[in-house]
C-alpha cells in the first residue's frame, strides 16, 4: 500500500514522534507492506504543487494528521483534503486526530472529514496521551491501517 502523508509543517514534532512508533509497527505484518511519502521527500528544484499532487495521484491512501493548524492550511484545503475526503474524493482516507480538535460536526467546514470516522485512542488525540499510551496509539493505528487496506471491515462475532 502506498500512503501519502498529509500534515501541517507546524505539527512537525508530533508527526515525527508518531512516525517513530508507527513505521516500525507497520513492519510487523507479513501480509501487508507500506510505502509512505510526504513532502520532505521532495528533491531540490522539484516544483512543489505538481510534486505533491503527483504523489497523491500515485497513492492508494492518505494518512491525514489532523490538527486545528492542519485545517487552516490553504494548500491542504485546496489540494489534499478534496482527494481524500471531499465529495469527489478518489483516494482512501485514513484520518487521525494528531492534536485536540473541536467537535467534528456539521457546524464546521472540515473538507469532508466531519463525515468520516477519525482515528483516536479512547477519544483522545495523539498529543493528549502520555508516552506509553502513544506507543499503543501507534500500534492500534497500524492495525487500523492494515484492516482498512485489506478490507477487514465486516461483521464481528457476538
Amino acid at each position: 500500500m502506498r500512503i501519502f502523508l498529509s500534515w501541517c509543517r507546524q505539527d512537525v514534532l508530533l508527526k515525527e514522534r508518531l512516525l517513530d512508533h508507527l513505521l516500525p509497527a507497520l513492519t510487523f505484518f507479513p501480509d501487508f507492506t507500506v510505502e509512505w511519502w510526504d513532502d520532505s521527500h521532495l528533491v531540490c528544484g522539484e516544483e512543489l504543487t505538481s510534486g505533491i499532487v503527483g504523489r497523491i495521484d500515485e497513492a492508494d491512501a492518505g494518512l491525514l494528521l489532523l490538527s486545528t493548524r492542519y485545517f487552516g492550511r490553504p494548500f491542504v484545503r485546496e489540494h489534499e483534503l478534496p482527494r481524500f475526503a471531499g465529495p469527489d474524493a478518489d483516494k482512501v482516507p485514513l484520518p487521525v486526530v494528531l492534536s485536540p480538535l473541536p467537535p467534528l460536526d456539521d457546524t464546521r467546514d472540515l473538507g469532508g472529514i466531519e463525515r468520516r470516522l477519525v482515528f483516536t485512542h479512547d477519544g483522545k488525540s495523539y498529543a493528549e496521551l502520555p508516552g506509553h499510551r502513544r506507543v499503543r496509539f501507534a500500534n492500534e493505528l497500524a492495525d487500523a491501517i492494515r484492516g482498512r487496506a485489506l478490507g477487514q471491515t465486516g461483521y464481528r462475532p457476538l
